[in-house]
């Protein structure tokens, strides 16, 4: 415990570093950096357990706020960092259900990455939801507020252009706005998710490289969900059809975060049936270029291809013919 205390605490200022190296770089150069920033977190609590991950992410805070002179920084790291990292360790060292001393050796016998994956993607939601609750009702509740600030960031970037840039009228910034008011929630709870789990697989990788895992490295092509997620997402969705303002607002915001497993399930669907192809690699290169390609239409129709895949697991596993006990 003495050598596991400094260790955590080194590891949240190696975050607090990266995450300041954006501020210092830039949102371009500093991309990285910020990306990698949960890393040294989450690896900390794989190799130490979730109190040397607890410990880091306060580290981390204190420290990141100490740079940035500010509490609400000191609170927005732990918001983006320290807690999918302390959510990702305490859930990752669980053992499966039904297990109850796990064999460090042996996959199956600990907490499944879907299983991580869906409690990781209810956070999002719930702090939109909680900002909602908190958004000024007179400035127009949440929409109001996301709208205001678009609009100051997108004045900004046109005056620092100066002459160079071409002006805007006010149609076009109207447009431009809305636009960006209805998306950023909801993408902001996407990025937030996909660095969350790329920090853990990330983490997972090196604390195996070094041969200080607590757990083995999941076997992320067998990713399913559990059986709650889908009525979950399926809230949401009517949620968002049916119901206005800022309630459908949060709502919309939210399936998009939720949508994420999904999204990773019809990947998942592609690579299955790629390896059962004569040429798997040649194949997956060309779905990935065509997907990318594509963008938006692209994104809709893997989660779409993931909820086929959902619902096949579930029909799966009423059948008896998996192993998992949802």
């Amino acid at each position: 415990m003495l050598q596991t205390v400094p260790l955590a605490i080194a590891a949240g200022i190696a975050g607090a570093l990266l995450q300041a190296f954006m501020l210092a770089l830039g949102p371009v150069v500093g991309a990285l950096p910020w990306f990698l920033a949960p890393v040294p977190l989450v690896a900390v609590g794989l190799a130490r357990g979730t109190a040397a991950g607890a410990v880091a992410g306060l580290a981390g805070a204190v420290a990141f706020g100490g740079l940035s002179l500010s509490p609400a920084a000191a609170g927005l790291y732990v918001i983006m960092d320290a807690l999918p990292a302390v959510v990702i360790v305490a859930l990752a060292l669980r053992p499966a259900p039904d297990v109850g001393k796990p064999d460090p050796s042996r996959v199956e016998h600990w907490y499944p990455p879907g299983r991580i994956l869906a409690w990781l993607m209810l956070f999002p939601p719930i702090l939109i939801a909680a900002l909602a609750l908190v958004a000024p009702s007179e400035g127009g509740g949440l929409f109001g507020l996301v709208r205001t600030t678009a609009a100051e960031v997108l004045d900004r970037m046109v005056a620092v252009g100066g002459a160079s840039a071409p002006g805007l009228d006010e149609q076009t910034r109207t447009a431009m706005v809305d636009s960006a008011a209805a998306i950023v929630p909801g993408a902001l709870a996407l990025s937030w998710g996909i660095r969350a789990m790329v920090a853990g697989m990330l983490a997972q990788a090196l604390v195996r490289r070094l041969g200080q895992a607590l757990r083995p490295s999941p076997a992320y092509i067998a990713l399913a969900l559990p059986a709650w997620y889908g009525p979950v997402y399926g809230v949401a969705l009517l949620t968002a059809v049916l119901v206005s303002g800022d309630v459908g607002y949060v709502a919309w915001s939210a399936v998009v975060g939720l949508s994420l497993p999904f999204l990773l399930l019809g990947f998942k669907l592609v690579h299955v049936v790629a390896r059962r192809m004569p040429h798997p690699t040649l194949l997956l290169v060309a779905f990935y270029i065509v997907f990318l390609s594509v963008s938006a239409v692209g994104i809709i129709a893997m989660v779409l291809a993931g909820l086929v895949e959902y619902s096949a697991t579930l029909r799966r596993r009423a059948a008896g013919r998996t192993s998992e006990d949802e």
